[in-house]
């Protein structure tokens, strides 16, 4: 009863009613339509929507975009269509410097990407091309599972068109991708702004004014970004070879054979040059390189330009290609509209930065090796001779690389060792200006190094050989230098940067091919008096009297053809392979002119070589030496008639001066190489092979190290004129990066000589020249003289030491041991001390600890005898009577310590604590 009431209720609830209607005559309700599913809620907001302000970047030629731009006005965001078939494979990406102070056209770096999608982001991955992908073997999989990709970054999808997702470019290129922080400062993506976007059917290119901060302010730097597709090739590479110095993409392969004798591919880099016909015996080819002379080059200098691009073409011609290389001039109506920083093209630029500079460098597949782009930049300052850091010339800046960074260790690990200038000591916080890009080029040239491109400083030195010219040129009243001497200079260095760009190292040897004399007597456009233009070759000045043709070398020499036939002579006629072509091509490297050294060959004093050198010239450098010396003394007897005119500045004759005085000291630095020195060859085994390490011979270390004596050592080398001396005023423009400005007014010319000779006394005295001085006693053959480490320190110590065994007689005023030559004895026994206040044997070999300690307490029996004369001037008395102190507290010490190898002792007394034991420096690039 109660469910037949319930199910009334409901009914008479459920159904509607109607005036006059009856029970009888209800009908049953209609089914409620099925209620429809939800949308789907989009992964993304409509495309139109996300874009509403984005003006679309049209094509640059009209056949589509390889990305496709869109840019907002109003809030400078660049957003980017990313094809979905760009999703996955591989592309080319290349950072480059645009512009800024310094570096402008600088390639940073070119590397292999992709994208990888994952849900609402992309991920851009950096391939690791270190490793081959061992396709078809069995550790294929090991090799895929053990070296990873590296990921760059993230960037959001915003929206898709199609199936093509859109992303924003300023949170991938605004902020740093390129991982360039590290050289400028954290870089502020809020403060950066596009300068340039510029989309082509194949690459894209982006330049965007990154803000980079340091210290609470910034600057922006114009930095450029290209996109490429990998460009679709059928280049071969080529294996390299020691013996012949080019650029390498490096590759280990885990698929190799086990009896092979490498697991890596050592491809060198180089052009995809084919011959249009290769039925030819010469033909132009298939496409030749092009090179674009931008328009900012003075006119001046651009047929200088011209022909040192295409003096490669003597070169590519004997290899059987014709106009292999191909030069076009941009003008304001003709080519105009052409990048420099376009992959797809080749530009030399003339930039202007105050610094002497010129760089060479090319992009290549990080895979095979293949050169697809290069771009040359050089900077005005490097004919402007005026402009250069005279006060930082002393020593032998060419050959002792102090600021080379494995340097840089072993001074900061062993300070004793380090040379100092009296004001440097009272004032060591002290810098004479501000060098905002000083930081930058350090990191810069260590990022260059870890990628195994060590930056090209030819312009730099050149900058200084440019001004002793213009003393030169001077000093015969020639005014100026004469535009024929410019166009040399210009043409040789292009002709250099070249070399780079087909993917040729420095070669550090070539400049030993001939005699000097014959170099000076060279005459003739088109001839080569040098072995290779990828040498740092010095101009040849004339010596009073003398008039000199070609300064210098008017052609690429014989290394250089020999190396372009290694690269890129096509496999032919008589050669059955390549393999074949390529051994006959390297078993010339014995030949006169085909030496070959590089820069990890020039990193004096670790490096052994004297023949591999920076600025000299000749097979004999002491030869240079000599010759450089009398010029320069020739030029430096009458200084102050010709260096400075009436109405000018004294400040000229200043900067003459020390320019000229301080190449005694840079050409000595080559002599002093020849003490434990070792002529290193890189010829493979055959029977006209040489020996791979060749000793300095006895007589030429005794002929070096009394060349030093005679010409850097002695009494009387340095009293120089007190009328010139007190003409040597200081610059007093007192302004930013001012080039006539000196914070030290008077000239200290014993700090100056000082500089000079410890060059060449710590090259022969250094812990790395005295071990291979100990070393080499066992390396001479049957019956040849030896130089002994006994001899050297004992000729060293006499020769330094030589008033010792004269009548000791002098004056207040004349003393019996002059200044100079106090300041080169202290310098001595400094590293004597160095020697006999270290354990036996920690880093030079015993029996120099031993000798060390021997020959002062020689010397401190000497000046025992000596200090008893009264015939005494006060100065010397007191200098030798403080350095037996000195030598006689030190060999206590040194006894002290001796006996436990405790520390300790006498060493407290002498010596600052070691620091920065902990520091590491990375020799070989990390990729």
């Amino acid at each position: 009863m109660k469910r037949l009431l319930s199910l009334t209720v409901v009914a008479a609830v459920a159904l509607p009613s109607s005036s006059g209607a009856a029970w009888a005559q209800d009908k049953p309700a209609a089914p409620a339509p099925p209620k429809a599913p939800d949308k789907p809620k989009p992964d993304f907001p409509p495309f139109e929507e996300v874009m509403k302000d984005f003006a679309e970047v049209p094509s640059r030629s009209g056949d589509g975009c390889y990305f496709t731009l869109f840019h907002n006005k109003k809030t400078d965001e660049l957003r980017a269509v990313i094809p979905q078939s760009l999703i996955g494979p591989q592309f080319l990406v290349a950072t480059s410097m645009s512009g800024g102070p310094f570096a402008t056209g600088f390639q940073l770096d070119h590397f292999l990407a992709y994208f990888e999608r994952m849900d609402k982001k992309l991920v851009m991955m950096r391939v690791d091309a270190r490793f081959e992908e061992a396709k078809g073997q069995t550790v294929a999989d090991v090799v895929k599972r053990s070296y990873r990709d590296q990921i760059l970054t993230t960037i959001p999808i915003l929206t898709t068109r199609g199936a093509d997702p859109v992303v924003s470019l300023d949170g991938l290129l605004k902020g740093n991708l390129p991982g360039m922080g590290g050289m400028f400062g954290s870089v502020n993506a809020g403060l950066s702004k596009w300068a340039s976007f510029k989309a082509f059917p194949n690459n894209v290119e982006l330049t965007v004014e990154l803000a980079f901060m340091s210290r609470g302010s910034g600057q922006r730097y114009p930095v450029h970004f290209s996109f490429s597709a990998v460009p679709k090739s059928d280049y071969k590479p080529r294996q390299a070879d020691p013996r012949v110095g080019y650029f390498m993409t490096v590759r280990k392969d885990w698929g190799k054979k086990h009896s092979d004798k490498t697991l890596f591919d050592r491809y060198i880099n180089r052009w995809n040059l084919q011959k249009r016909d290769p039925s030819l015996e010469k033909s132009p080819p298939r496409e030749p390189i092009v090179w674009y002379i931008e328009k900012t080059v003075p006119v001046q200098f651009r047929h200088a330009v011209r022909q040192g691009i295409l003096e490669w073409n003597r070169a590519f011609e004997k290899c059987g290609f014709l106009d292999a290389m191909v030069v076009l001039q941009q003008e304001e109506n003709q080519y105009a509209n052409l990048d420099p920083e376009d992959t797809r093209y080749n530009f030399f630029r003339w930039i202007v930065t105050g610094r002497a500079f010129a760089m060479g460098p090319s992009r290549d597949h990080p895979l095979t090796g293949e050169i697809f782009d290069a771009d040359i930049v050089f900077d005005d300052s490097m004919l402007r001779h005026y402009v250069t850091e005279h006060e930082r010339l002393t020593g032998a800046p060419d050959t002792m690389d102090f600021n080379h960074p494995l340097m840089q260790t072993f001074f900061k690990n062993n300070p004793q060792w380090q040379f100092q200038t009296t004001w440097q000591r009272l004032l060591p916080n002290v810098q004479v200006s501000q060098d905002v890009d000083a930081d930058f080029y350090a990191r810069l040239t260590q990022h260059m190094c870890d990628r195994g491109r060590p930056l090209c400083d030819y312009a730099a030195g050149m900058a200084h050989q440019v001004s002793l010219a213009a003393s030169t040129f001077a000093a015969e009243g020639k005014g100026e230098l004469p535009m024929e001497f410019l166009n040399q200079i210009v043409k040789e260095i292009v002709s250099h940067e070249v070399g780079h760009c087909l993917g040729l190292r420095h070669n550090f040897k070539a400049s030993t091919w001939l005699d000097l004399e014959q170099i000076v007597n060279s005459d003739g456009d088109g001839v080569a008096n040098i072995g290779s233009v990828m040498d740092y070759n010095p101009p040849i000045l004339p010596l009073r009297g003398q008039t000199v043709n070609s300064f210098t070398t008017r052609s690429i020499g014989p290394y250089d053809y020999w190396a372009i036939e290694y690269g890129y002579r096509p496999v032919g006629a008589p050669y059955k392979s390549e393999d074949e072509m390529l051994a006959a091509i390297t078993a010339r490297s014995a030949e006169d002119g085909l030496d070959y050294a590089t820069d990890e060959d020039t990193m004096a004093p670790l490096s052994p070589d004297p023949l591999t050198n920076r600025y000299d010239c000749g097979k004999d450098p002491v030869a240079y030496a000599k010759r450089q010396i009398e010029l320069t003394s020739q030029l430096l007897k009458d200084v102050s008639e010709w260096a400075v005119k009436d109405g000018e500045s004294y400040t000229r004759l200043r900067r003459t001066f020390t320019r000229l005085a301080a190449d005694r000291g840079r050409v000595c630095g080559y002599v002093a190489r020849f003490v434990g020195g070792q002529i290193m060859n890189r010829d493979a085994k055959s029977k006209d092979g040489r020996v791979p390490i060749q000793p300095v011979s006895a007589q030429k270390q005794r002929e070096a190290v009394k060349f030093l004596v005679d010409n850097l050592f002695a009494k009387g080398l340095f009293d120089y004129d007190a009328n010139v001396l007190n003409r040597l005023a200081p610059g007093r423009m007192g302004h930013w990066e001012s080039d006539d400005y000196d914070f030290r007014q008077e000239f200290n010319v014993h700090d100056f000589v000082s500089g000079m000779q410890f060059g060449s006394l710590f090259a022969i005295m250094n812990p790395f020249t005295i071990n291979r001085v100990h070393d080499n006693q066992v390396k001479m053959g049957g019956g040849e003289p030896v130089y002994t480490l006994a001899e050297h320190m004992t000729t060293v110590t006499g020769a330094i030491w030589s008033e010792l065994d004269e009548a000791p007689r002098g004056t207040d005023e004349k003393p019996y041991i002059d200044n100079f030559r106090r300041n080169l004895q202290r310098m001595h026994l400094d590293m004597m001390l160095n020697f006999v206040l270290e354990k036996p044997g920690t880093t030079v070999p015993a029996d120099c600890n031993a000798i060390a300690r021997m020959q002062l307490s020689e010397l401190s029996g000497k000046i025992g005898k000596n200090v008893e004369n009264e015939q005494f001037d006060t100065a010397s008395r007191a200098h030798l009577q403080d350095v037996k102190m000195q030598i006689d507290r030190a060999l206590e010490a040194q006894f002290t310590v001796g006996r436990g190898f405790g520390g300790g002792g006498g060493m407290f007394f002498f010596h600052e604590p070691q620091a920065g034991q902990d520091d590491k420096v990375t020799v070989l690039p990390t990729r």
